[in-house]
């Protein structure tokens, strides 16, 4: 037994071994790549649907409608959520707290419309308006600033931050409440003025969440809606109306929509369907654009070819080394060795190359998961989204490759082990 083992090793070194290594380890590795790609876009897609509550929302437009009428939203089924849609945008803000050197402190508040809108990992949810909770992977600024490659530095722990305070500017009071006229020369003095006079607002930092498990961005606070308010006015905007006369009027425009949630996706189209029945219109938040789809297709499709091309390689290169050693097959024969012996020396040194060939792919791609993933996804990071390793898909990959292998050794061998001995042994 280990006289054959010995002889499968002897032959690793041969040229066609090397070059069958070579070529093996690019398409393994272009493999790993084309399946990392493949699974993200259905996870990523799969993860939306189930974690991120913008993809199972809607804004349901006013249209003149009462708010009783607006209301009865909340008879339909599945509707766990039915606010206006000021609290559909965030609160952005500086950060003070969190500026340092020439990096500002940057971050937004969202509004829980339900409790369970994030999981808590240390600390406790909020109890009042004055309290948030904070990623636990913090990182307090904006996203330009994670195209930096040192960007990781500035993430904090977020549950060290439990206890500690943030102030934040309100803007209740805009240029629009104020009534100054954008064309007035003393715009920006004016608006300066009006800004200073916002009040400021102290929320403490309670607790922790994952905004992995949300799909939002790493500086990404989370408040009650009467947090919302003490930032936001309920007018979400205005505008002049210019006459023939050249009079100017201005007109407030308030929140009037509505923010629709459903409690879970399989119901998303559900609800839409109940919601045109009683005439409301509205739109979604978020659809996934489809073209997200070619990055799944187009990798897939790479990769059947790929695997082809790799099924072909190994049954030629099986057939041609059996074409080559006939000889040395013939003399194994004649001092005595069986059938089932030589074919399991030239099945173990098949097997021991492309378990190289694996096990090297995947220490480069490894290699290429790290560079990428650390150096030029840092917008992936910032919004929660993970590239992760297909691990599954890459070892089934593996056992179909050892297994084909199998299969045609023992098939090619069989074939040239049929031949008798001085048939083996002429030359060519």
């Amino acid at each position: 037994m280990n006289n054959m083992y010995k002889t499968s090793l002897k032959h690793l070194k041969t040229k066609e071994n090397i070059i069958f290594l070579i070529i093996t380890v690019l398409i393994f590795l272009a493999l790993y790549i084309l399946l990392t790609i493949a699974y993200f876009v259905i996870d990523y897609q799969r993860d939306l649907q189930k974690y991120s509550v913008d993809s199972r929302s809607l804004i349901v437009y006013n249209d003149n409608k009462s708010e009783q009428q607006l209301d009865e939203i909340n008879n339909i089924s599945h509707v766990i959520a039915n606010v206006s849609d000021k609290y559909y945008n965030p609160f952005y803000t500086t950060l003070e707290e969190f500026t340092t050197g020439d990096e500002q402190g940057y971050g937004s508040i969202k509004a829980m419309l339900t409790k369970d809108d994030v999981k808590i990992i240390k600390g406790r949810n909020v109890l009042n308006d004055y309290e948030v909770v904070v990623p636990v992977r913090f990182y307090p600024h904006d996203e330009f600033s994670v195209e930096k490659k040192d960007y990781k530095k500035n993430i904090l722990n977020g549950n060290d931050l439990i206890g500690s305070e943030i102030k934040v500017r309100a803007n209740i009071i805009t240029a629009h409440t104020a009534r100054i006229n954008h064309r007035d020369p003393d715009y920006e003095e004016k608006m300066e003025e009006i800004i200073n006079q916002n009040p400021i607002i102290t929320f403490k930092i309670v607790g922790t969440y994952d905004s992995k498990d949300n799909l939002v961005e790493m500086n990404t606070f989370y408040g009650t809606m009467g947090a919302i308010d003490l930032l936001k006015s309920d007018i979400s905007g205005g505008g002049y109306a210019v006459y023939e006369d050249g009079t100017e009027e201005y007109t407030d425009n308030y929140y009037e929509d509505r923010l629709v949630r459903v409690d879970e996706y399989k119901n998303y189209e559900y609800v839409k369907n109940e919601l045109s029945k009683m005439g409301y219109s509205f739109s979604e938040i978020f659809e996934i654009d489809k073209t997200i789809d070619l990055f799944f297709y187009i990798p897939l499709a790479i990769s059947v070819v790929l695997i082809i091309i790799i099924f072909a390689l190994i049954y030629n290169f099986i057939l041609k080394k059996y074409r080559i050693r006939h000889i040395n097959i013939g003399l194994l024969k004649a001092i005595g060795y069986s059938n089932k012996q030589i074919n399991k020396i030239e099945l173990v040194e098949n097997l021991i190359i492309t378990i190289i060939s694996v096990v090297l792919s995947f220490i480069i791609y490894l290699i290429v998961y790290f560079i990428v993933t650390n150096y030029f996804l840092g917008r992936f990071d910032y919004y929660s989204v993970i590239l992760e390793i297909p691990y599954l898909y890459n070892l089934i990959l593996v056992l179909i490759a050892l297994l084909y292998i199998i299969f045609i050794n023992n098939k090619i061998g069989k074939k040239f082990l049929k031949y008798p001995i001085s048939e083996l042994l002429k030359e060519d």
